[in-house]
């Protein structure tokens, strides 16, 4: 190893010495090669860098071609500069490849930037036998557990990985497209002006960590048995929408900070289906609108173009939100069979959630240490517009605002609940409250039901036709209560259930 750092060192390149240092405990793997991108070995063309008159795709894929298939990985390091290339590349290859270079934080003087100037996929990861290659790219419908062929094996490593667009994102461009490999990881590196950045179907055992996706329409997309994914200490901003999953089998989402501004009408983050009993868990992340008006109306979208034969469980433990503009809702749920909010604390006039009429089917809500601030008692926390949900709620407290307010059927509270406060503004069919502890309980059945000692006669307050005064202090020859026959300011009311004397 001191001969790689003496190499370095008389070459005076302190990019490569860098590179080097962070790969030695590596080198413990007798195979493993290193080389630098502008050194290649013999009979390998050498890349150029700062030239966009150069297309380097031959020589990447040359490399892709002619590695043999051996355990070691294979690192091509990639020194501070732009690399362009202009069509796309395709690996085959079942060896690990590493693609490494140096990210700067806050310029492209000190990065090492990979430019993709044509259209399609940058770089296709294939199965090694071209008769396999039977996928439809814009097809998520395959659900066949036996078609795994294991090639994968690429990982980004302090690379900016870009298209030459100078607006949002090139339409019809992907910068990885993995169609049936996996293991592919992706580390300290950056995806920017894509229409998809990174694309996977039947994609196994993939790891993104500290991943910058910026200026894309879509920044990642975890299609059908893409499974085991873990994403950590990930970063997005200004893309359409910052991650779909779609078919996926399980994803652990950890630490990743959601920042998302453009009002393009969609939500930051999709969880569409999943495939398998298997959940995606958003454990202590940061999400973040900045823009001001209009848009979606839930940040996170949870099976708004489900597969409905699929489950679709979805787990938020602690996350921190700062959503101050377009999302009424924090998540907006058309389809789903679970969904756990837990150590949530909502603020700044945000709900928790909105679920919808188009395919939801008695969802199980499971609520833990969720507390609120949003002001006003006409919309709720939870705003139900489609099949009632099942809620499980422990040590929760909302305030004064509503929890739940339902247009539809009931809500059924589970074992083991202990609400401050429950109230409902549009009522229910039916109500289910096991073993809850209620510090007070309010149930408005469409109509207004409250407690006094006669009927109402002032008028600071409107009542409804239907509206019900419980007497508060019923005695022999009195009223069970009053009802409001004619609506208006104190309105009409009238006596009834006479108590006998």
């Amino acid at each position: 190893m001191s001969d790689l750092i003496a190499k370095a060192i008389a070459k005076k390149n302190k990019d490569d010495i860098v590179n080097i240092n962070t790969q030695l405990s590596d080198k413990a793997n007798k195979n493993t090669t290193y080389i630098n991108a502008l050194d290649m070995p013999k009979g390998f063309p050498n890349f150029v860098r700062n030239d966009n008159t150069k297309d380097n795709s031959a020589a990447l894929q040359y490399l892709f071609d002619h590695i043999t298939d051996s355990d070691g990985d294979f690192i091509v390091h990639f020194p501070i500069g732009n690399y362009y290339f202009s069509t796309n590349v395709v690996k085959r290859c079942k060896r690990n490849v590493i693609l490494s270079g140096t990210q700067g934080r806050t310029d492209y003087a000190s990065t090492t930037r990979i430019i993709f100037k044509g259209t399609g996929a940058f770089i296709d990861i294939k199965c090694s036998n071209p008769a396999n290659d039977n996928c439809n790219f814009d097809d998520s419908s395959t659900w066949n557990a036996n078609l795994y062929n294991g090639v994968g094996s690429l990982k980004l490593q302090n690379i900016w990985l870009a298209t030459d667009s100078t607006s949002a994102y090139k339409t019809g461009t992907y910068g990885i497209r993995d169609w049936r490999g996996g293991d592919i990881i992706l580390e300290d590196s950056t995806l920017q002006g894509w229409d998809i950045g990174f694309w996977a179907i039947e994609s196994d055992f993939n790891s993104f960590k500290r991943v910058t996706l910026r200026d894309n329409r879509l920044g990642m997309f975890l299609g059908c048995r893409t499974d085991q994914n873990l994403l950590q200490e990930m970063y997005t901003y200004t893309n359409d929408t910052a991650i779909e999953f779609n078919g996926c089998q399980g994803a652990n989402v950890q630490a990743c900070y959601f920042v998302e501004n453009d009002v393009k009408g969609v939500a930051p983050l999709k969880v569409d289906c999943l495939y398998g009993d298997t959940e995606v868990t958003f454990d202590g992340c940061w999400f973040e609108d900045t823009s001001t008006a209009g848009g979606y109306d839930g940040f996170i979208s949870i099976g708004e173009n489900s597969n409905t034969s699929k489950s679709l469980v979805v787990i938020i433990d602690n996350p921190a939100m700062h959503l101050i503009g377009r999302h009424a809702y924090f998540v907006r749920l058309d389809y789903g069979t679970g969904i756990t909010f837990s150590n949530v604390r909502l603020r700044n006039n945000l709900k928790l959630l909105h679920t919808m009429g188009s395919g939801t089917n008695s969802p199980f809500i499971s609520l833990v240490n969720v507390s609120s601030t949003v002001a006003g008692t006409v919309d709720s926390n939870i705003v139900n517009s489609g099949t009632a949900p099942k809620i499980s709620a422990l040590t929760n407290n909302f305030g004064v605002p509503t929890l739940y307010s339902n247009t539809q059927n009931r809500v059924d509270f589970q074992l083991g609940s202990s609400n401050t406060q429950f109230q409902s503004n549009y009522g229910f069919t039916g109500l289910n409250i096991n073993h809850n502890s209620f510090a007070s309980l309010f149930l408005q059945f469409r109509k207004r039901i409250f407690y006094g000692t006669s009927a109402p006669t002032g008028t600071s307050v409107t009542y409804a036709q239907g509206d019900i005064c419980f007497n508060q202090s019923p005695t022999a020859g009195s009223y069970v209560g009053w009802v409001c026959v004619a609506g208006g300011a104190a309105g009409t009311w009238k006596g009834f259930g006479l108590i006998e004397s």
